[in-house]
């Protein structure tokens, strides 16, 4: 077959019945894929994929991971924004956001400080860590209230040959 080829072997090909794009247009037919998936289902991918990434999503829901992290922005296959889908969203991260806070209360008030005080730093760091870790997985990207900035000041120490000195004889009387 060559590379070039006339307008009559073009539009036989184009119209050929194994032919995809004639299937698509002529047929009214459209694959399946996530054009056809359920909003409460493209909900639940989303939020899967903020958890667990959009890998494992895409894995578990058979979808592709491309539609699996925008399924977690709100947004339809084709990137653009769908508020039903936002919505929908929204309310089960709130939904898990709200369990979270409890639970992660009712363990705060059963926990034992003094249990904890008793345990290595790096033992209370990871249950830090791991509290932490869920309460910002689950909380709104846009909520500057959940989180804390630290600065931390360390001057730098300076050797004290660069500074000018005065030196003071004493007076003998």
């Amino acid at each position: 077959m060559s590379l070039f080829v006339d307008d009559v072997t073009a539009e036989q090909m184009l119209n050929h019945e194994t032919n995809v794009v004639h299937k698509l247009c002529h047929d009214n037919q459209r694959p399946k894929g996530a054009l056809e998936i359920p909003l409460e289902q493209k909900a639940m991918i989303g939020l899967f994929s903020r958890l667990e990434g959009p890998s494992v999503a895409a894995e578990v829901f058979d979808v592709s991971p491309s539609s699996a992290s925008n399924f977690a922005k709100g947004e339809t296959v084709h990137g653009k924004g769908n508020p039903e889908l936002k919505a929908a969203l929204n309310d089960k991260v709130k939904d898990i956001h709200s369990i979270t806070a409890e639970k992660l209360l009712a363990t705060l008030d059963v926990m034992d400080v003094e249990l904890i005080a008793q345990e290595k730093p790096r033992v209370q760091a990871g249950i830090a860590k791991d509290l932490a870790t869920v309460m910002e997985k689950t909380s709104e990207k846009g909520d500057g209230g959940t989180k804390v900035q630290v600065i931390v000041y360390a001057p730098q120490p300076v050797d004290s040959m660069k500074f000018e000195t005065i030196e003071v004889e004493a007076k003998s009387s």
